[in-house]
């Protein structure tokens, strides 16, 4: 339900988001996810909109941001840990 998903983003001070990275892309399911719940939540119910105004043009795209929660994003990755600390490889 997706009024019933905002609804858990806006009770909540915290949001952490945890899911792999599959070749560069999230599971279609949290795509999924975001795409109905967090785009139904962009009327206002959890963002500002991107920041943007007609009536105030200094103000930049992405300096909107949410109302109350703060949001961490976490990533994993199939990869070896020497991956991660070698400048010649990807991470």
């Amino acid at each position: 339900d997706i009024d019933e998903e905002i609804g858990k983003h806006q009770w909540a001070d915290v949001i952490l988001l945890q899911t792999p990275c599959n070749w560069f892309e999230i599971p279609w399911t949290f795509k999924k996810y975001m795409d109905e719940v967090w785009t139904a939540g962009m009327d206002g119910r959890l963002c500002k909109g991107d920041g943007r105004t007609r009536s105030d043009p200094t103000k930049l795209y992405g300096s909107g941001g949410t109302l109350n929660s703060k949001y961490m994003i976490s990533l994993t990755f199939n990869a070896p840990a020497e991956s991660f600390n070698d400048a010649a490889q990807f991470f």
